[in-house]
């Protein structure tokens, strides 16, 4: 088969007249759909991988406990489309300062109006001139640059208002506000308002006559606001934040009142995740924040309702906020084991919680092996007999990976009520102990050398890892939940490169990675890999 048509032609045409009479007479004789041979299912995954309407979709659509890969495959191809990433000035204007850097050779593999945060982790307020330089770069491709904005850069109000106004001149109506890799090195130095991402966004400007307004009309949200600013964001932690000591509800507590805040002055928000290796910890992480933000996007829209002639019914209207799942591009092991270990982010399932469960390496997870892999994958072994029961859809006591990831997220139900404890602060929290964000270790061009990458190869090499569980539990999250396009989406950390990252993405966006199946089918394609 020379190419993708050639190869759906032949599908439709000469195979699926003869799976499809199968598949139907195996459900009339067996209505439990028990033994169902695997290669039926096999087919069907294969078949949705290369784009084609396989009339079993209709025979398994009958059954609703069958995870449909036609879903599962639009809500993956949107995740790759929807991407945001995230790069370091110099990946914009290169080492010479004179915008030859490594992204500017890929404009084409991303879409007008994608999302490209730039990070600002150099420790001198200078640099914010470059990060605005790069982000009238991205705007003039029409591109959607959100610059960080380091609270501990600025030592006074108007070095923040100076450059707040040079970012929004260069394009950008979205900014990301955090306290900065080094705000404990400098505590003690810098007024209270930029100490942390916290204080800059509650604490109440000094007006001219040394008077304070509050923290919504005089402070840092209406500042925003009045500059141009439409949304902001800010940083999320799946695993807890290293400096409460990983308390989810103490993390929670911290983001809460900046995200009021932003909202009563205006603003959407959105939440930028530090990365995780765990699909579990991600999808009740998820769970608890976007549950979070309803409450809090509800409450202020309550706040605006006239007091009369309003009902007592639910806020209407697309909720303003989003949030960026942290992923890590394809990266090489022993470099992505140094970051996670910088990043106090734990690695135990970094190789992949499928291969973690499928201890004979088959491709396939076995109820036995559930139950051994139970207790690392954060799964109460009471749960397994029901949860595997339910996504074992053929009956034959086994599970393939997107219905191991459909497991997964399921499973994460039980992790995010579990997560949730009594603990509230009276007082805004802040960070107790430094940590160091991932900004901070993306690569600037150090991978960008080299052969035009290779998806199918690349997807086997050891060397690199890819995120293949976490974006398969993330898909089968949201198509589980009914998220609407846009409320959540990935956001690639390139620390294995640029280049790599987009043909990640592509590939993704195109369909021909994760391979829905056991295998990895080959993958018929005019180019070797995304041609970027």
């Amino acid at each position: 088969m020379a190419d993708k048509e050639s190869a759906r032609k032949y599908l439709r045409e000469e195979v699926d007249p003869i799976m499809v009479p199968l598949l139907e007479s195996l459900l009339r004789s067996r209505p439990a759909r028990r033994d169902i041979p695997a290669f039926v299912t096999k087919y069907l995954t294969s078949a949705t991988t290369m784009g084609v309407d396989s009339g079993l979709s209709v025979a398994f659509d009958a059954d609703a406990s069958v995870m449909d890969t036609t879903r599962l495959r639009a809500r993956l191809k949107s995740l790759g489309s929807t991407s945001s990433l995230e790069v370091g000035p110099g990946d914009l204007l290169g080492k010479s300062g004179q915008g030859d850097g490594p992204l500017t050779k890929h404009w084409q593999a991303l879409p007008p109006g994608s999302i490209v945060f730039v990070n600002w982790v150099d420790k001198t307020f200078e640099h914010g001139d470059e990060v605005a330089r790069a982000c009238e770069a991205l705007h003039e491709h029409k591109l959607c640059p959100v610059p960080h904005l380091p609270a501990c850069r600025f030592e006074d109000d108007d070095a923040f208002s100076a450059t707040l106004a040079a970012v929004t001149n260069a394009g950008a109506t979205e900014a990301m506000i955090l306290g900065g890799n080094d705000c404990f090195e400098r505590a003690g130095e810098l007024p209270k308002r930029f100490s942390d991402a916290g204080a800059l966004l509650l604490t109440p400007m000094v007006g001219e006559n040394g008077a304070q307004g509050s923290a919504f009309s005089k402070g840092t949200p209406h500042q925003l606001y009045e500059a141009g600013v439409q949304r902001v964001c800010l940083g999320g932690y799946p695993e807890g934040h290293p400096g409460l000591g990983f308390d989810h509800a103490a993390t929670e507590a911290m983001l809460l009142p900046k995200v009021r805040a932003l909202l009563e002055g205006g603003l959407a928000v959105s939440i930028a995740a530090q990365f995780t290796f765990d699909p579990l910890v991600l999808v009740a992480w998820l769970r608890r924040t976007r549950a979070a933000l309803k409450r809090e996007a509800d409450a202020v829209d309550r706040k605006r309702r006239p007091s009369k002639g309003e009902g007592d019914g639910a806020p209407s209207g697309r909720a303003p906020y989003c949030i960026h799942v942290g992923i890590p591009g394809p990266t090489p092991r022993k470099r992505l084991e140094r970051i996670s270990k910088i990043c106090e982010v734990p690695s135990t399932l970094m190789n992949s919680a499928f291969k973690l469960a499928d201890e004979d390496g088959d491709g396939l997870v076995s109820k036995d092996e559930l139950l051994r892999a139970a207790p690392f994958l954060g799964i109460d072994a009471s749960n397994v007999e029901a949860l595997f029961q339910k996504h074992d859809s053929d009956g034959d006591d086994q599970i393939l990976r997107f219905q191991f990831a459909a497991l997964l997220a399921e499973a994460s139900k039980g992790a995010a009520a579990a997560a949730v404890s009594s603990f509230l602060p009276k007082e805004p929290m802040s960070p107790t102990s430094p940590h160091s964000g991932p900004s901070a270790l993306i690569a600037i061009g150090d991978c960008e050398s080299g052969a035009q990458p290779n998806i199918k190869k690349m997807n086997l090499l050891d060397e690199d890892v890819w995120p293949e569980d976490l974006v398969q539990t993330l898909a089968a999250y949201m198509e589980e939940e009914g998220v609407l396009p846009g409320e959540i989406c990935l956001h690639l950390y390139p620390f294995g490169g640029i280049r790599k990252t987009l043909s990640m993405r592509a590939a993704l966006e195109e369909g021909v990675w994760p391979a829905l199946a056991t295998e990895r089918p080959a993958i018929p394609s005019s180019r070797p890999g995304p041609a970027i």
